[in-house]
């Protein structure tokens, strides 16, 4: 993910990672692995018979909303004291959920938000108190819990 590029020398953090997947249980577990066992046995067969096996999965999902949820855990050292945190994201429609994080983004914008001249990533100009906020009111789910 390139909004991830140098954020850890910009936040002093040793361990930084992250994972996305998921497109359904059958495409995940069934198709792609068994994408990779073919691929080791004969490319051009893996390519045949996996092509349409993803195609029909994804055809036969045609009109579902994908659901997103993004978890956050991170620990730290805040003011001398360790600190755990897990933040949860969460939305019944993906697409609508990217377009929320934009208009939250916006709202900064065009609001008091003061920015210099250039090319910026989202997670590294915005207040995220008031991202956060904002995102709630238009529907997603937030929640944050100190662990």
């Amino acid at each position: 993910m390139k909004e991830m590029y140098g954020l850890e020398k910009e936040l002093g953090l040793r361990d930084a990672g992250a994972y996305a997947g998921g497109f359904s249980f059958y495409i995940d577990n069934v198709a792609f692995s068994l994408a990779m066992i073919l691929g080791k046995i004969h490319v051009k067969l893996a390519q045949w018979v996996c092509s349409r096996l993803l195609f029909h999965a994804v055809k036969n999902r045609l009109g579902e909303k994908p659901k997103v949820e993004m978890i956050l855990k991170a620990k730290g050292v805040k003011d001398g004291t360790e600190k755990i945190v897990e933040i949860i994201l969460s939305s019944d429609d993906g697409f609508e959920l990217t377009a929320i994080a934009v208009v939250a983004l916006l709202n900064q914008y065009f609001g008091k938000l003061t920015i210099k001249p250039g090319v910026h990533i989202m997670g590294q100009m915005v207040e995220e108190k008031t991202l956060f906020q904002d995102i709630e009111k238009m529907g997603a789910s937030l929640q944050i819990k100190s662990l």
